[in-house]
């Protein structure tokens, strides 16, 4: 017999909202970090780049809700349940000048990306569409978290704010760094619909400031995905961390955005051998990786690992080379002891004492 879809869902409920259709408001009071949903998708599918138009996707879409009445007594009834929540999910691409199959337009207006991977040399999403998650509105400034846990299968919402009853949740459907007019023109070509959230409704002075504050952080993204910047650049990687952390907190950014900040600071400190502020950042990693995950996701407990052991941070890198050009090893360049905290930390215990101090090798020419 099939088990619920839908595991936990006990603080929030399915309303109509104005313009929006549905969405989900919360039932009671709930703290940052709290998990609101845990759900199963009705069906997944890998997304190869079809056009709305292609015949084959259609296929494939009416192929998956046909799979999923296999079975007989209970199972079906459950499958036939599967197949009436889909359908009776949003579709936003309904113009009949665009002449889309219902199918199809559900899917395109209800899918969420679950994982990424390749087939072949081609780049893939996998995506699901869910009977309640797929029904959370987007802000270009979230309170709650999706993550998808591919172990279990289940996709869970956490609060990565304090929240009150009646607050609406949102995710962004985006998750970037992007400027007002580049985020409008995302979500207006793909659900069809213009975001007046809380940062797109800005007056428009303060909108262009926002503006330059996001490009600075898209520029900054890019920079720290880059392995070779933390391991020959160590300086400026760490400050380009900071820069990325201070600009999502003065955004008001709490989702998995400023995460990459909190990571880059732990990834430099503990790989050139600061063990002391490598502690102190993966406790913060953890803290906020946590938030949009939940303290059992695995990178939120390696993490935490990490705090009393950060050179296993080897385990988050994948297949890094370490070495540079020369072939010499890279590393080491700060070498401090996961207990000789710094003087200005030891005082004030803000992050803020923790980007500026000198650490012992820090004028062997790491950037000159």
């Amino acid at each position: 017999m099939k088990t619920p879809n839908i595991l936990l869902k006990y603080f929030v409920e399915v309303n109509d909202v104005p313009e929006m259709g549905k969405g989900l408001t919360l039932l009671k009071d709930v703290s940052a970090g709290t998990c609101l949903i845990m759900e199963r998708p009705i069906f997944t599918a890998i997304d190869l780049g079809m056009s709305e138009m292609d015949e084959n996707l259609l296929k494939l879409l009416k192929g998956k809700l046909n799979g999923l009445t296999k079975g007989d007594g209970e199972d079906k009834q459950f499958g036939k349940a599967m197949q009436r929540a889909f359908l009776q999910l949003q579709n936003c691409r309904q113009d009949p000048r665009e002449k889309i199959n219902p199918i199809v337009g559900t899917w395109l207006t209800n899918n969420i990306t679950i994982s990424t991977g390749c087939i072949g040399n081609d780049f893939v999403l996998h995506k699901g569409v869910f009977e309640v998650t797929s029904r959370i509105n987007h802000s270009c400034l979230p309170n709650a978290s999706f993550f998808y846990d591919k172990d279990t299968g289940m996709a869970m919402i956490y609060a990565i704010k304090d929240l009150k009853a009646g607050d609406e949740i949102y995710i962004s459907y985006n998750n970037q760094f992007a400027t007002a007019f580049e985020r409008q023109a995302d979500l207006e070509e793909r659900w069809r619909f213009v975001c007046r959230c809380k940062l797109c409704a800005l007056p428009r002075s303060e909108s262009k400031m926002i503006d330059r504050l996001m490009v600075e952080a898209e520029d900054i993204r890019t920079f720290l995905a880059d392995e070779k910047k933390y391991l020959d650049t160590p300086l400026e990687y760490l400050s380009r961390a900071r820069k990325l952390v201070d600009v999502c907190i003065s955004i008001g950014i709490t989702d998995k955005r400023i995460c990459l900040g909190w990571f880059a600071a732990f990834r430099v400190t503990a790989f050139h051998g600061d063990m002391a502020r490598a502690s102190i950042f993966a406790d913060l990693a953890s803290r906020a990786n946590a938030l949009c995950e939940g303290s059992d996701a695995p990178r939120s407990w390696l993490l935490s690992d990490c705090v009393n052991d950060p050179s296993r941070h080897i385990e988050l890198e994948g297949n890094v080379e370490f070495k540079g050009d020369d072939g010499k090893k890279r590393g080491l360049r700060w070498t401090t002891k996961i207990n000789d905290f710094p003087k200005e930390w030891m005082e004030s215990k803000t992050v803020d004492s923790l980007w500026g101090f000198d650490t012992p090798d820090m004028e062997l020419g790491l950037e000159k």
